[in-house]
């Protein structure tokens, strides 16, 4: 019995060092990264989207660069007539 409660104990021992040098070595920034998206839809719906997304990424992250590429009816955003 004795020899049980031992190794439940120090099984709970190791998780807990484990999980405390897990949670240390997770890095506190963000890397960067790089995201490509494509509009091509006129829709003014889809469009808002993109720029939600454009702001919630660099919000969170502002070292990430990100470019949109636009075709078809995704012109409409950019260009008039």
């Amino acid at each position: 019995m004795k020899r049980l409660l031992f190794l439940v104990c120090l099984a709970a021992l190791i998780v807990g060092v484990t999980a405390a040098w897990m949670l240390s070595q997770t890095p506190t920034q963000p890397k960067p990264y790089k995201v490509v998206f494509d509009l091509t839809s006129s829709d003014p719906l889809d469009q808002r989207a993109v720029m939600r997304w454009i702001s919630e990424i660099n919000s969170v992250n502002p070292k990430t660069e990100m470019e949109v590429v636009m075709y078809g009816r995704g012109l409409d955003l950019v260009v008039s007539g």
